[in-house]
């Protein structure tokens, strides 16, 4: 079984190397994170970013294989990421398992995620899947609490009308990459998406059931992609011309 754990964990984290390409440079900086790091490629033009997907932490914490996955997912973690010596990381989705947590400690999840980037000081993102909404956890909790409790998580939360209800579906946001730390305008946009899912706590409507939750980007994310791409282009130029993209998503198209 802890083989197996191991084989299984291997397959839920990859690494991508994006090379960067040269940018004009502006006076206009809409940069959305004044107070920390500015994230730029390596000296050699590449930027490596390391995905993990798939931890369900908290799963099945009343048998002994549970707790066993979880430490086994902290220690796939503490030892691909010295080795890959990654410039960012990115959490793609269902980080807990939600069904199987509780209201006590469904957020104190989120912190044993994310230790092993607190500890290494890694700059990271998170996406949101359909096991991070339930009843007793939602997106817009886990966010909070990771933004609480990680300095270098680089992970916002959508404008008031993206992304559908503000409590399942908020994760919609991108991060600049620079050329180098004296770009006035980045080589490239990670974009992160919503995809939501799951289920909500009982409501009005539903007072006695959870309410599945829509498994798919919420159209409103497409009219706010075009309105950021439109910021974009008048503070740094068109982006056909300096920025590459890169996008990040649970539950694809």
């Amino acid at each position: 079984m802890k083989v197996l754990s191991h084989f299984f964990a291997l397959l839920h984290y990859l690494s991508i190397y994006v090379v960067s390409v040269p940018t004009p440079s502006n006076d206009v900086d809409i940069n959305p994170y004044p107070t920390k790091p500015r994230l730029t490629f390596r000296q050699d033009g590449t930027f490596k970013i390391t995905v993990f997907s798939d931890q369900h932490y908290g799963e099945n914490p009343w048998d002994w294989w549970g707790p066993e996955q979880d430490a086994n997912s902290t220690r796939l973690m503490k030892r691909v990421l010295p080795d890959e010596k990654p410039d960012y990381v990115v959490l793609n989705g269902d980080l807990i398992t939600g069904e199987n947590a509780f209201k006590e400690n469904a957020t104190l999840l989120v912190e044993e995620v994310v230790a092993p980037l607190n500890e290494l000081k890694i700059p990271f993102s998170t996406t949101q899947g359909n096991h991070d909404n339930q009843v007793n956890i939602t997106h817009l909790a886990e966010i909070k609490r990771e933004q609480l409790i990680a300095p270098l998580s680089y992970t916002r939360i959508a404008p008031p009308g993206v992304g559908g209800d503000p409590e399942q579906g908020p994760g919609n946001y991108w991060v600049p990459i620079y050329a180098s730390k004296a770009s006035r305008s980045p080589s490239l946009i990670l974009w992160f998406f919503d995809s939501r899912g799951g289920f909500a706590p009982a409501n009005s409507t539903n007072t006695s059931d959870p309410v599945e939750v829509e498994d798919w980007v919420h159209e409103s994310v497409a009219q706010w992609i075009e309105d950021e791409v439109a910021l974009m282009d008048k503070a740094w130029g068109p982006s056909e011309e300096n920025r590459a993209a890169l996008a990040f998503v649970h539950i694809p198209p």
